[in-house]
């Protein structure tokens, strides 16, 4: 990747700092780049300033606490602001959001965020899944890239239009091979466990989500059947867990059901790979994960697992050749699970074997490492093109993208309610002409691709576009119905839109709206139109409609994106209810046709566009310096 970039990592906890993501920040930092991080302050943090990281203290809490959030957030935006990163890279739900709307209130370019296992999963109630999507939806606005830890997540962002396609890059999860490796080192010895006792493991945080209840009493049972078995747990609950309890709960279990000689608390311990080979089975009942790293770490080991079958974990472990999954929340299956691995030692050497053969083809660091900075490097390319030039005349007008937002909302609301009753004739109408629904819905590609469903009045028979000339439409075609014929001369299939509008999809003004499969053929000048929302109404619109070509709208595009103004877009408002209603110049191409899409546009034309668009730059900086 390129070097020198400056590039600030956010992370919620100096824990998750020192445990996720110090292999990512020195291999940015042996690329060249300068890298630091924000992170709210602890132990870890001093010792990783005395190392020579640089390290940017922010309290940033891990629950929604609106006051010391705002203040987080502006203790973000101006370290951002002073210190003028190429790139912001968070991680964390918390630090996530708060880090990724600091960075677009600076004019951060690139924002990347990292998936570690999206908040909503399928235990989660139906609405309060539906509540977390849309916060995630609206966070995607200001993110360039997803990396997403796990396929599930990778996928699931796309199948429910957070990201497009072309924003998602799996990057999986991995630990460092080498440093796990099965061998005798005298583990146990050094724990004081006995060599005849049959170890169950466990590492991570002492939180209930993290199937530790469930854990100890399956420990009961499994105790019954196996008198020698032992449980090893490595972890504490850290000071901004809101779960503070759970650990005195379990000493309670213990002490209730005797077993406060079968299990050893550790604390949180930096030679995991020695605890590790001290165990035979590895147990993570958790309810929710992303791509949990301790059962990579077991499996490098060459441990079986046993884990709930949840997002993540049946990602790592294949049923009956590396270990065992398990129901959420199901003590007896989790016990009887424990017991079948602890009882079988031959059963337990080849899932161990197997455990860390696909640990090392699928869990490598240096492959996961590899794949991020493949995706850094491509970003950086794409955002140091045109359309970064586009977006850094954007950036500059923040104030006034504000203000065509309001403007959005205000005339999508007003004229929505003006038209709530010839929108209710119109659908009457549309009925009576024909058989149908009444409007018709078409998934676009909106702003940097996403797509999303449009709102128009239907103009055409149902089906229409399995008929005839498909997504063309000719002046005569005997598939547009006669009340669509006047809602096309007149505009009014169009109006819908505000719904779109009001939605955030859209807006009044902007190129319009294209068709996915017309996306998926753009050269890279072309998906510059796709730098901003879609518009109602647009430049192409009162410049000729569909008597211009495909070349010709998407340059005058481009030409509005690199000029754009609030003013522009009211003069452009003003313009079409000339053309729409007066002129009604358009509606078909020139032989009566609409100009069907062409992918094609010369290099020497793409060379051309870019020099006008970076040489408006040079001559708006101009005209600023002269006023001044």
């Amino acid at each position: 990747m390129p070097k020198n970039c400056k590039i600030l990592q956010i992370v919620g906890t100096n824990y998750a700092l020192k445990n996720l993501l110090l292999p990512l920040i020195k291999r940015l930092i042996s690329e060249g780049n300068d890298v630091h991080v924000a992170c709210s302050e602890g132990e870890s943090v001093q010792e990783f300033s005395k190392e020579g990281f640089v390290i940017q203290t922010v309290n940033i809490e891990r629950k929604i606490k609106p006051l010391s959030n705002i203040l987080s957030l502006w203790r973000l935006y101006r370290i951002m602001k002073n210190e003028q990163y190429d790139i912001v890279h968070v991680h964390t739900p918390l630090a996530a959001a708060l880090g990724r709307l600091a960075a677009w209130m600076a004019g951060v370019p690139i924002v990347i965020y990292t998936a570690h296992g999206f908040y909503f999963h399928e235990n989660l109630s139906r609405w309060a899944r539906y509540a977390v999507i849309f916060v995630e939806k609206f966070l995607a606005r200001f993110t360039d890239l997803l990396f997403a830890q796990s396929q599930e997540d990778a996928v699931t962002a796309v199948k429910e239009n957070i990201y497009s396609s072309n924003q998602v890059v799996y990057i999986g999860n991995g630990v460092d091979i080498n440093r796990f490796y099965p061998q005798s080192n005298g583990a146990r010895k050094k724990l004081g466990l006995l060599p005849q006792d049959r170890v169950v493991g466990f590492v991570g945080r002492m939180v209930r989500e993290k199937g530790i209840i469930d854990l100890v009493e399956a420990m009961v049972k499994v105790s019954e059947e196996v008198p020698d078995a032992k449980l090893v747990m490595v972890g504490d609950a850290l000071e901004s867990d809101r779960d503070q309890k759970t650990k005195h709960e379990i000493k309670y279990l213990l002490a209730k059901n005797r077993m406060t000689s079968r299990v050893l608390f550790t604390g949180f311990r930096d030679d995991v790979p020695t605890i590790m080979n001290a165990i035979d089975v590895f147990s993570l009942p958790s309810y929710r994960e992303g791509m949990p790293r301790s059962i990579i770490e077991a499996m490098a080991s060459g441990k079986p697992v046993v884990a709930t079958n949840i997002r993540g974990s049946r990602e790592e472990v294949v049923p009956e050749i590396t270990g065992l999954l398990v129901p959420v929340g199901d003590k007896d299956a989790l016990a009887k699970a424990i017991t079948s691995i602890l009882s079988n030692s031959e059963r337990s050497h080849h899932m161990g074997i197997e455990a860390r053969k696909r640990a090392e083809i699928l869990f490598d660091e240096t492959k996961v490492l590899d794949r991020q900075i493949r995706a850094y490097n491509d970003v950086i390319k794409k955002k140091t093109s045109i359309s970064a030039t586009i977006n850094q005349i954007l950036t500059k007008k923040l104030g006034q993208l504000f203000v065509k937002r309001l403007l959005d909302i205000s005339f999508s609301l007003l004229g929505l309610s003006v038209l709530i009753i010839p929108f209710f004739l119109i659908s009457i109408a549309i009925k009576i002409d024909s058989k149908g629904p009444v409007f018709f819905r078409q998934e676009r590609a909106g702003k940097k691709g996403r797509p999303y469903r449009i709102w128009k009045f239907r103009t055409m028979i149902d089906g229409a576009i399995y008929k005839g000339l498909g997504f063309t439409v000719a002046k005569d075609d005997d598939r547009i119905t006669r009340v669509g014929k006047f809602l096309r001369n007149t505009g009014l299939d169009e109006l819908p839109q505000l719904i779109n509008i009001l939605w955030g999809e859209m807006s009044l003004v902007g190129p319009r709206p294209a068709l996915l499969h017309h996306v998926e053929q753009y050269t890279d000048f072309q998906k510059l139109r796709l730098t901003v929302k879609p518009g109602l109404t647009g430049p192409a619109i009162i410049n000729g409609r569909n008597l211009l070509s495909w070349n010709q709208r998407i340059s005058l595009d481009v030409d509005y994106l690199s000029c754009w103004s609030v003013w522009a877009d009211i003069k452009i408002i003003i313009k079409t209810f000339w053309v729409v209603l007066v002129t009604r110049e358009g509606i078909y191409g020139p032989d009566g046709i609409n100009d069907p899409f062409t992918p094609m546009k010369t290099e020497k034309n793409i060379e051309y566009e870019v020099v006008k668009v970076r040489n408006y730059e040079k001559k708006e900086s101009m005209s600023t310096t002269s006023q001044l």
